[in-house]
């Protein structure tokens, strides 16, 4: 971050001096290949963000870990205590449930440390109430609720399509301000250009 600043700075000044002040055409051919390094490197960061936003093994590498995660919720292991902190994290902040739906909590095979623990019952962690108190998750037992009961009380989507949905807006949101910035910083060059070839006419 303190190279990308650094290096902004000094497009800046060599920009600048080389607009503003007299006999400073070196100025403006060191700011014209500063931007073109410049425009390279986001250019290059927008194929990549593409490349791996589309990327088949990403998204499984990160259903795997996902999956993983909430296997070993609810432990007492230290890495299962930051695991659950970690999903009870995502829980609130992205309003979702389980890892494909709230039901995964009661489901061995998705949630072994949790459900194991909760002797043939359907409980959900506290994270997934939408008002959370103390023990809230346990306070109804979703297998015997009504659906109206347990969409008022607790979060239902999957956070596996949250996150989804979530990296594929933010990518997406990326890519704009990086296309547009890389944009500008075209009109920018062919100035650069414009000037440079006026002050060797002057010369």
């Amino acid at each position: 971050k303190q190279w990308y600043q650094r290096r902004v700075r000094v497009l800046g000044v060599t920009g600048v001096c080389g607009a503003c002040i007299q006999g400073t055409k070196s100025c403006l051919i060191m700011h014209m290949v500063l931007l073109g390094l410049l425009m390279m490197l986001e250019i290059a960061g927008v194929v990549l963000l593409l490349f791996y936003s589309a990327d088949e093994k990403l998204e499984k590498e990160i259903r795997k870990t996902t999956s993983e995660a909430y296997k070993t919720y609810g432990g007492n292991e230290t890495t299962s205590s930051a695991i659950t902190k970690g999903i009870d994290m995502f829980q609130q902040v992205l309003h979702c449930c389980g890892q494909k739906t709230y039901k995964d909590w009661s489901n061995e095979s998705v949630a072994f440390t949790w459900a194991k623990s909760l002797n043939k019952k359907a409980f959900v962690p506290d994270s997934c109430c939408k008002n959370v108190t103390t023990e809230c998750g346990t306070a109804v037992d979703f297998q015997s609720a009504s659906n109206q009961t347990i969409t008022e009380t607790f979060y239902t989507e999957g956070c596996e399509h949250k996150i989804d949905r979530y990296l594929d807006k933010w990518s997406a949101v990326v890519t704009g301000i990086l296309i547009a910035t890389a944009l500008l910083q075209v009109l920018c060059f062919i100035f650069t250009i414009c000037l440079t070839c006026i002050k060797k006419s002057d010369d």
